[in-house]
């Protein structure tokens, strides 16, 4: 595949190639198919990093732009007060003539548009007539007074730049090239990230000449109404006039941590937490990526850019990478062009932060979520992510040495191999069952897949302090055990795990540090499929369940028609579900080594 010419510097190459390993048509196909997928994708993560660095380089340019307006006027508060009166002067005077009357008067002294001229087009920004109206009225109370100039326009620049509203100010705009003149307006593309870093810079300046505690004083005048986008940080104490006056916090502020350790306390969450840490890290992130910590200071501008810099991390790196900081891992992710992290991961990292930031607006730190109406493309389950296992992929399994010889695998794996094609519960389900858990009811053996309610006690060792959770609600059930189960033993299995005082059915299985026990099991069953030749990367053993599931209605009726003419008994029943005919096919009469194997690991437990 050819590498486009606007990324190949890049890339490194101009283009793309790879070997099929094989001249079977149809796989070859697949494998093709697959390639060419991944190449696309690659596509796009290089112009998005290209456009990163577009946008990085226009921001070092609009800066230096802002320096120089700095050095003009002696402040760099007087700069941004200037150009945010100017910006709302364009867009105010677009709302109507009579607004571009009321401007013309608050800054010139006298009107100059007739309100007999034709109506102007609006600008998209405050699109409501009463707020327009309030809006004026905190701009000529305000705005007019040196002591909070921009207090007001400022809550217009953020509301323009979390709607990117960019083309309709290009008469602000076109001047900054006269000041800096590598700044190029060209090309809608450029002047797109002109127009962001510009808006960027006067939303998120921080006014170091505002009198202390202004914002709070005014906080129901100056309430926005445009968006709940947070208020900018305030200085201490007001710095000398220079042309970069530092930006220090505001004097009253809470952090992400904070809110952070709210979110649990209202979780309920105490100890050891995967969800937890998992919003730890992403804020850990989000704080490391940005250089903010600042709930109040945070903007749909940085949940954006931290975004777009998350999607650029590296998967699964090895320790020489990660323990390098972030920005430096996204260097090494591109040089190397290492594999990065997945739409749908990124959207985990994405709703931790509008969860925390959730809380710190519930509990009324800001006056709106800036993650809220944010969203990760691809990041949505679309049904489609694992695929499910063919007939010839559940024979290969079912027929393998796995299911039938002891020596190939524990009796553990080959329970949990055993029990997947036959009930639709999941692989992880089966590994939290607890002999007393295998009952019979109204005659009827079931497995109880049951939640706890309370801590359980554990050994000083056992590092499984957290109570069985379920994935729903639905998931608390009894499933009845199928006959095929019964006939190979499974019962017998739980009734000595039970006598030997077990606390779990598979008690020899490993759990995380979360309580999951079927994880380091999952593993060894997937490598097993590997080596069986089940190579596909979205094919795992858990497409056991989505086999059960899939919607293959009008193959299995067509099925059951065969077997209904066909079906050999065994053992005195007719094969009537699939994974049964799965595993005695070929199997003529009788009993089928599977269920031997599974009468040997029960008498193997009893030794």
């Amino acid at each position: 595949m050819d590498v486009p010419k606007d990324i190949r510097h890049l890339a490194g190459k101009t283009s793309w190639q790879h070997s099929l390993h094989t001249a079977e048509p149809n796989l070859a196909a697949q494998r093709r198919a697959a390639w060419s997928a991944h190449y696309k994708g690659e596509v796009i993560r290089l112009r998005m990093l290209a456009a990163h660095e577009a946008q990085q380089s226009t921001d070092a340019l609009v800066d230096q732009a802002f320096n120089k307006l700095a050095q003009f006027t002696c402040s760099m508060d007087l700069a941004i007060a200037g150009e945010l009166q100017k910006l709302a002067s364009i867009v105010r005077s677009s709302w109507s003539n009579a607004h571009a009357r009321a401007v013309e008067r608050q800054h010139l002294g006298e009107a100059w548009t007739s309100l007999l001229d034709p109506e102007p087009v609006s600008i998209p920004s405050i699109d409501d007539d009463e707020e327009r109206r309030r809006f004026q009225l905190r701009a000529e109370i305000l705005e007019s007074n040196a002591a909070t100039s921009g207090i007001v326009y400022q809550e217009l620049a953020r509301e323009l730049l979390s709607r990117g509203v960019y083309e309709p100010l290009y008469f602000a705009i076109s001047y900054l090239p006269y000041l800096v003149p590598a700044i190029d307006l060209s090309t809608k593309a450029a002047y797109d990230r002109v127009a962001h870093a510009y808006l960027t810079r006067l939303a998120e300046h921080a006014f170091g000449s505002w009198p202390i505690g202004i914002r709070e004083a005014l906080r129901p005048v100056v309430t926005s109404t445009t968006n709940g986008v947070a208020a900018p940080a305030i200085a201490a104490t007001p710095p000398a006039f220079s042309a970069a006056p530092p930006c220090p916090a505001p004097a009253h502020h809470h952090t992400l941590s904070e809110a952070f350790s709210l979110w649990r306390r209202r979780k309920r969450i105490t100890g050891k937490d995967k969800t937890g840490d998992e919003f730890a890290k992403a804020i850990a992130r989000f704080e490391e990526l940005t250089g903010t910590n600042v709930v109040e200071a945070i903007t749909p501008a940085m949940v954006r850019t931290f975004i777009s810099l998350v999607e650029q991390l590296p998967f699964r790196p090895k320790r020489a990478v990660s323990v390098l900081p972030l920005s430096e891992q996204i260097a090494v992710a591109h040089a190397k062009a290492l594999p990065t992290l997945s739409p749908p991961t990124v959207g985990k990292q994405l709703t931790a932060l509008r969860a925390i930031l959730s809380v710190a607006k519930d509990a009324e730190w800001i006056t709106g979520n800036p993650a809220q109406g944010i969203s990760v493309e691809g990041a949505a389950w679309e049904g489609d992510e694992r695929d499910h296992f063919s007939d010839e992929d559940m024979q290969r399994i079912y027929a393998s040495p796995l299911m039938t010889d002891p020596d190939a695998c524990d009796d553990t794996m080959f329970w949990i191999l055993f029990l997947a094609p036959f009930h639709g519960s999941r692989p992880g389900e089966h590994c939290k069952l607890k002999p007393s858990e295998i009952v019979q009811d109204d005659g009827e053996w079931v497995m109880r897949f049951r939640r706890d309610r309370r801590i359980r006690p554990t050994a000083a060792t056992n590092n499984e302090t957290r109570p069985r959770r379920q994935k729903t609600r639905s998931s608390v059930r009894d499933v009845p055990i199928h006959w095929i189960l019964l006939e190979a033993g499974f019962v017998d299995f739980a009734r000595r795990q039970r006598d030997r005082g077990a606390e779990w059915l598979f008690d020899d299985l490993e759990a995380d540090k979360y309580g999951d026990r079927y994880k380091y099991l999952s593993r060894r069953i997937n490598d097993a499929l590997r080596k069986l030749g089940i190579h596909e990367p979205d094919k795992s053993f858990y497409s056991t369940r989505s086999t059960d599931q899939h919607d293959v209605a009008p193959a299995r009726k067509k099925r059951a028609a065969v077997q209904r003419a066909h079906q050999p008994l065994v053992d005195g029943r007719a094969v009537e579900d699939e994974g049964v005919e799965v595993l005695h096919r070929g199997q003529p009469g009788g009993r089928h080594p599977v269920t031997d194997r599974g009468c040997m690991a029960v008498r193997r437990l009893g030794t």
